[in-house]
């Protein structure tokens, strides 16, 4: 018997349908509960919808060039042109056991090589066609379009925690104050954000450097009395929606609904929080249990 596949892979084969909206509630259903635990699918669906977004977004409509047409009509007018000279049946096909014998190599009766080869290139006409039609579709789709790379944030997130072993970078700027910060975050960098006020946790300042390549955003720096350190990066999402190559975790989009919802991605052993207060994003990291952190923020 074959070897049944696993239940990821017929999952995987359902991406395109939900992102296409042809899937069924109960499929929807299946995937998103799936997904809030399989990184691999939660990336696959990232992907098919990046991908859509790019055709979209920055494939212009091209016209089939001149010469791909005329050697499309002159393909097809030539197999047409084949195919009404041609008999209308196969001479070998129809012939009887005794017809096959009296035809057989060394009789002088073989039908004419013309004929016996005529199947054979009319397969090799018809492959080509189809060929250049696609060739001219991917042409039209695709003209001009680039294949962009994409990044899942809280994903980096944890590399950037990950890369540092947890530590404190060096600030841009240093600041007890979370309303300071604000104020400086404001005047010089034209970013309207709140610091959040983490209880248990001392502000130590903001780094301002980029997150992923021609992408900065504001790190913000805590320091907790055990010694341990938060990271809290913050992302207007306006920011996120120009730039086009940075994703938010799909099951934590799902999650959060409401100011005060949070949700929680374990990556590599390490918990991601995940937030969302007006039109900015917040995703911090610590060697804190993800609920520990989550616990920190104010309610609203």
């Amino acid at each position: 018997m074959p070897e049944r596949r696993s239940n990821r892979e017929e999952l995987l084969e359902l991406v395109t349908a939900v992102i296409d909206g042809e899937a069924s509630d109960a499929e929807k259903e299946q995937f998103r509960r799936a997904a809030e635990s399989d990184t691999t699918l939660t990336r696959a669906l990232e992907r098919e919808r990046k991908i859509k977004h790019l055709i979209a977004t920055r494939c212009k409509r091209s016209k089939t060039p001149d010469h791909v047409s005329v050697k499309i009509r002159a393909l097809i007018s030539a197999e047409a042109q084949t195919q009404a000279q041609a008999p209308t049946q196969t001479r070998a096909a129809d012939l009887s056991d005794k017809d096959r014998s009296e035809n057989a190599p060394g009789t002088g009766n073989e039908p004419p090589a013309d004929v016996k080869r005529r199947p054979d290139l009319t397969v090799y006409r018809l492959l080509g066609i189809a060929a250049v039609f696609l060739l001219a579709a991917l042409l039209y789709v695709y003209q001009s379009s680039t294949v962009t790379e994409y990044y899942i944030v809280e994903d980096l997130v944890y590399e950037h925690y990950n890369n540092h072993g947890g530590n404190l970078l060096p600030v841009t700027f240093a600041s007890e104050s979370t309303t300071h910060a604000e104020e400086i975050l404001n005047d010089d960098y034209n970013l309207r954000l709140t610091v959040p006020e983490l209880q248990g946790a001392r502000f130590s300042g903001v780094v301002y450097a980029e997150f992923t390549p021609d992408f900065h955003t504001p790190l913000l720096e805590y320091t907790v009395d055990d010694g341990d350190h938060i990271y809290v990066f913050a992302f207007s999402l306006d920011e996120l929606n120009k730039f086009g190559v940075l994703e938010r975790d799909v099951a934590a989009v799902n999650r959060i609904t409401d100011i005060n919802d949070v949700h929680i991605k374990e990556i590599g052993g390490k918990h991601v929080v995940s937030w969302k207060w007006h039109d900015v994003w917040y995703s911090a990291i610590s060697n804190h249990d993800g609920e520990t952190i989550a616990a920190m923020l104010p309610k609203h």
